[in-house]
This record gives C-alpha cells, sequence and structure tokens, in this order.
C-alpha cells in the first residue's frame, strides 16, 4: 500500500519508513555535532540520484536499473502502477550541491539535493523503452509494502545556502546515454 500524500523531503520529524528514520537520525546527529561540538556538518539529503558510472560505461540509479532489465529480459519491471513519482536528480548536480556544501557558511543544517520536479516511474521506464527498444513490454508488478507515493523535494534552502541550481533533466539527459550503453 502506498502512502497516499506527497512527502516534501524538507520535513523532518515525523518518517514514514525505516530510510526516512536513518535520515532523520543523521540529520539529527549532524546537528548535535554541530552543536555540543563545533563540528561543521552539513547533511546533504540526496534524491534519487541517476547518471553514468565514474568509468561512463553503466547508467546508475533507476533508469539503469531499467536498462538492465530490458537487455538482459527484453521487459521493464515496474512495482505499483509506475504512477508514483520521485524527484530524480543527475550526479553532476549533485556534485555541484555538494561541492557548495563543502564551501557553505551556514553548517549545522540538513540540505536537500534534487531536481526539484517530480518524475512518474512510469515516464522514467517509457524513455528508456523508447531508446532502448520501443517494441518492448513494460511490466508491472505488485507494489510493495510502505512504499512512498510520491515524493517532490523542496530544494528552496540548498538554492539560497548552496548557490545550487540543478541544470539537468532526467527527459533530456536519457536519451544520449540510453543509446550509448544500450548498444
Amino acid at each position: 500500500m502506498y502512502y497516499k500524500t506527497i512527502v516534501l523531503l524538507s520535513i523532518a520529524g515525523r518518517p514514514v519508513s525505516t530510510y526516512g528514520t536513518q535520515m532523520l537520525l543523521r540529520d539529527r546527529y549532524a546537528q548535535l555535532w554541530h552543536d555540543r561540538h563545533g563540528v561543521a556538518t552539513v547533511p546533504l539529503r540526496y534524491c534519487n540520484i541517476y547518471g553514468m558510472d565514474v568509468a561512463g560505461e553503466t547508467l546508475c540509479g533507476l533508469p539503469g536499473t531499467f536498462v538492465r532489465q530490458l537487455t538482459a529480459d527484453g521487459s521493464i519491471t515496474v512495482f505499483g502502477d509506475g504512477r508514483q513519482t520521485r524527484d530524480f536528480v543527475h550526479v553532476d548536480d549533485v556534485v555541484r550541491a555538494t561541492i557548495g556544501a563543502a564551501t557553505t557558511r551556514r553548517v549545522g543544517k540538513a540540505y536537500t539535493v534534487g531536481s526539484g520536479e517530480s518524475t512518474s516511474v512510469r515516464t522514467v521506464a517509457r524513455l528508456v523503452r523508447d531508446h532502448v527498444d520501443p517494441s518492448a513490454e513494460i511490466d508491472f508488478d505488485e507494489e510493495y509494502d510502505g512504499a512512498v507515493r510520491d515524493s517532490h523535494a523542496d530544494i528552496s534552502n540548498a538554492r539560497a545556502w548552496l548557490d545550487f541550481e540543478p541544470t539537468r533533466s532526467i527527459e533530456g539527459c536519457l536519451g544520449d546515454r540510453i543509446a550509448g550503453v544500450s548498444r
């Protein structure tokens, strides 16, 4: 069953998953070390990262998973109806935000790093399929219990304090990359 609300990743305090609880604890530990010991902590909450690996050979993240499924099995499997949304952020944008975190004067606070846009899992599956094998099937399997239905990152603090502005959209980035790794 999905949780029916959109989760704003900047809101902490009431996680609905084990992962969310881990994020909250990490943020609180960082705040504690900053407040009690003066350690300049800057926890970053990365959204769904995608992009090429260091060698430039493998597409990573959910798009990479779909490419691997398609090339191995001839189809893509999506859990749930595919209409659930995620905030996908390109690895190049993540690197820029991380550099911004290393140089910010506003320490002791957590920042969410995402694109600030929601994209459905079904859209990502279709983008991959259309670039690898347009005739391939997209199969839908049972949703898993406890999944968040929709997520959308509030990146306003990262924009303000890390001088962060995402420059890559998942729709714009996937075509060339998928074509290169799927052949």
